[in-house]
């Protein structure tokens, strides 16, 4: 019982019970209870330039994660701090865990090993992985500091080699490996030749997806080959009768990190798609949801990909909100609120081509968001200046939806036909004020804005003036902690 902390370099391996060296996978300790091994951040220099830190050939039998963790991010069998200067790793070599008795932590995101710094994972086994809590994975890399890498130098990677991974049957929709946080940090990990058996997906590069591998490095620098996978759970359900009813029952009869897929030839033109679980709906760039359909979403960690919005009518059936403006052809309510599971909307189409103002309730937006979301790599064409329809909006107005909504490498284009008060997107309440809105917390970045008179307003202004490309209210403007804009372009009139 109690952590064990490593602050110098050495060796934790096993010995037979006359003092000799053990094989490798032979005669094991056994590391039980409420026990775990921490190496801080604090340790960084003593080890730089040493032979580091190596655990050898030790099992894990009997963990009790809930109490494990003394680093403010992880509830963690092995927790690797902020170490790696001078590529000096932490080695994981011959390590066994025993997933079958272990009892798992429920509270914070974490895995069975969490790194901050450079570690290497080799010829270990990983079986008998069960547990509810889906965030609770095997292997997690944060990458956001480069001692990941070995220092400032980068002379180093992040390596998972030669390991097995096996989960028992009910335990398909949790991650197996996590390499990066989707934040625009290098990574650079090297994930080779390990087996996994029993996961739902393989790899993805979707962030939020329950898969064996996660390629979190927006960058593009991990390396992942040679993998093998056994016993993919079964294929995604698929919606076989092509319209809205269907759809429902599927996502009625899916499972936490199931892919649901939405046909080319569907009709999807009327009646309410709720999305209630934390699954994913990919129309592969080719389905269309058009007429008086929507997406209304009730469940952190939700997603939505490459699905096309042709709609004639937004609004009527789509939320039980009833304010202006609380309306969406994807709604998203303030229960989808998890501040580590945000909703994930990603290369979407919308196309205001059909859309009047009859058409439309109470201006409403074609994405409207209560609650925390991810809107990426999507387009919004034919856009109108004569009716009062935002691209995105959010009323910035609980906690829910204060939790870092984040807007990137989106496009918005909107025509010149009138003077409406409309923006791209539109954060915070023009008409009625928003006491909250220097806490709303939206990060845009890397969007482009095509055909608006304003680039930035805090005011509902008049004539032309109010086709705006980001409306914040003035507090949501000038706080410190209020929103980010980096990297948009914008191409006013």
């Amino acid at each position: 019982m109690g952590t064990v902390v490593l602050e110098k370099p050495l060796t934790l391996t096993s010995v037979t019970v006359d003092g000799d060296l053990s094989e490798d996978g032979e005669n094991q300790a056994v590391i039980s209870g409420a026990t775990c091994i921490d190496v801080p951040s604090s340790a960084d220099q003593i080890l730089k330039g040493t032979t580091g830190i190596t655990l050898h050939n030790i099992k894990f039998q009997g963990v009790e994660l809930s109490t494990c963790g003394t680093e403010d991010t992880s509830r963690s069998i092995i927790n690797i701090g902020k170490v790696g200067d001078g590529n000096t790793p932490v080695y994981l070599k011959n390590l066994t865990f025993d997933g079958a008795s272990f009892a798992e932590s429920t509270s914070a995101p974490t895995a069975w090993i969490y790194s901050r710094g450079l570690v290497n994972v080799s010829e270990s086994e990983f079986s008998n992985k069960t547990v509810a809590n889906t965030a609770t994975g095997i292997l997690y890399l944060n990458c956001g500091s480069n001692k990941i890498n070995g220092g400032s130098a980068r002379l180093g990677n992040p390596t998972f080699e030669n390991n097995t991974v096996a989960l028992v049957a009910d335990s398909a929709n949790i991650p197996g490996v996590v390499a990066g946080q989707f934040d625009g940090k290098q990574c650079a990990a090297k994930i080779t030749d390990n087996s996994f058996t029993g996961f739902a997906i393989e790899e993805t590069a979707q962030e939020d997806t329950i898969a064996a591998i996660i390629d979190g490095d927006t960058t593009g620098a991990n390396i992942i080959s040679d993998n093998t996978y056994t016993d993919v759970g079964s294929p995604p359900p698929t919606d076989p009768d092509n319209d809205v009813e269907a759809l429902n029952e599927a996502i009625a009869a899916a499972s936490a990190g199931d892919v649901i897929t939405l046909k080319a030839d569907g009709d999807y033109s009327s009646g309410i798609i709720a999305l209630n679980k934390a699954v994913t709906l990919d129309g592969e760039d080719a389905a269309t949801i058009s007429g008086s359909a929507c997406i209304t979403v009730t469940s952190p960690g939700a997603s939505v990909i490459g699905v096309n919005f042709n709609n004639s009518a937004i609004g009527a059936e789509c939320s039980t909100e009833d304010s202006d403006g609380r309306r969406g052809a994807i709604t998203i309510e303030e229960g989808a609120s998890d501040e580590n599971a945000p909703v994930v909307l990603d290369s979407l189409y919308f196309d205001s081509s059909a859309i009047t103002e009859d058409g439309l309730y109470k201006k409403s937006s074609w994405v409207y968001s209560a609650g925390h979301v991810h809107l990426s790599n999507s387009d919004f064409v034919n856009l109108k200046s004569n009716i009062q329809n935002n691209a995105f909006y959010t009323p910035c107005n609980k906690a829910a939806n204060r939790r870092g909504i984040r807007l990137e490498n989106n496009n918005f284009t909107i025509d010149d036909s009138g003077d409406k008060e409309t923006a791209a997107i539109k954060i915070g309440n023009s008409s009625g004020g928003n006491q909250n809105a220097d806490n709303c917390n939206v990060y845009i970045q890397g969007n482009h804005f095509e055909g608006y008179y304003q680039d930035l307003s805090a005011s509902a202004g008049s004539g032309k003036q109010r086709v705006v490309s980001i409306f914040a209210t003035d507090a949501a403007v000038v706080s410190e902690n209020g929103d980010v804009r980096t990297d948009n372009t914008f191409n006013l009139r």
